[in-house]
């Protein structure tokens, strides 16, 4: 079985950019796709010129190799000294720039977050798991009639399949996730990251009253489900120390006495979904090595 981690990077190898086979064959029909909010949209050829507004996009589209296709992004997107970066919490400011760059396609968080006069076709991204993402992957597989990122991407979902038959037998750990912020905040049940971290095998008990993602969780409620497994932001090990003054009774945690503390990029923990399958792989890595393949470094 080809390992989740050696798929990911094949994607970014593309062929010419010529056009899509649909488009030849039937040029008045064109092609119809399904946001994640269900709505379709009609495309009548290739995009030329695509923005994206929502960050968690662009690695998408990266991956697939497209990012020659992206005129514009928002700001915390990464960095591309040929894409131009955009402010894209003003909606009226969004729609007049996409306007002016002569934007056919746009990925938005929401269908609102343009303005109305924009002419771009507006294309909502919210990804809720790694086969949703594939779904994209494949998506923009097919208006850009690319067989390499279908076939990658289906190839993808049957690797995924595989780790979720494995793991039903796999032991479940109990896992906090350390903010990077001082003052104890922990990941809750709230945060998109749990979903990835049940998937992987592991469990979040910890939740917030007021529902918040990140929080200070009661003393008491740490103590009554001690962590096994501590992810930590890089370069914060300090958050551990913070956490014990507070909580003492974490010193008897399981992730405490067999230091089953690891620490993992801040973009992942921030922002799970950029790349949700790099994300679950790496959890994967900590939660169930045997499945995975060898665990990161602990700290």
């Amino acid at each position: 079985m080809w390992r989740l981690v050696g798929l990911i990077g094949v994607v970014g190898v593309m062929g010419c950019r010529s056009s899509p086979s649909w488009l030849k064959e039937a040029p008045l029909i064109g092609i119809r796709v399904k946001d994640d909010l269900g709505r379709e949209i009609y495309l009548s050829q290739a995009p030329r010129r695509v923005a994206i507004a929502v960050p968690e996009a662009l690695p998408l589209w990266e991956k697939a190799g497209l990012l020659d296709r992206v005129v514009a992004a928002c700001y915390g997107s990464g960095e591309n000294p040929r894409i131009y970066y955009l402010l894209c919490d003003d909606s009226l400011s969004l729609g007049e720039a996409l306007f002016r760059a002569q934007v056919e396609w746009v990925w938005v968080a929401r269908p609102t977050q343009v303005a109305a006069y924009s002419k771009a076709k507006t294309y909502v991204y919210h990804p809720t798991s790694p086969e949703a993402w594939l779904r994209h992957l494949r998506l923009l597989g097919e208006v850009y009639d690319n067989r390499l990122v279908m076939e990658v991407a289906d190839s993808l979902t049957k690797v995924l399949q595989a780790y979720d038959q494995q793991l039903k037998e796999a032991r479940r750990f109990r896992v906090m996730v350390l903010s990077e912020r001082e003052g104890g905040e922990i990941y809750t049940r709230s945060h998109p990251l749990t979903s990835l971290i049940e998937r992987a095998g592991g469990n979040v008990p910890y939740t917030d009253s007021a529902g918040r993602a990140v929080a200070v969780v009661p003393p008491e409620s740490i103590a009554k489900a001690l962590p096994e497994i501590i992810l930590v932001p890089e370069g914060a090990a300090a958050r551990v120390d913070d956490l014990l003054r507070i909580c003492p009774d974490l010193y008897s945690s399981p992730a405490i006495q067999y230091k089953r503390i690891f620490s993992t990029s801040r973009e992942l923990l921030q922002q799970p979904y950029a790349n949700p399958l790099q994300t679950l792989y790496t959890l994967l890595q900590v939660l169930h090595p045997e499945i995975a393949g060898a665990p990161v470094s602990s700290k």
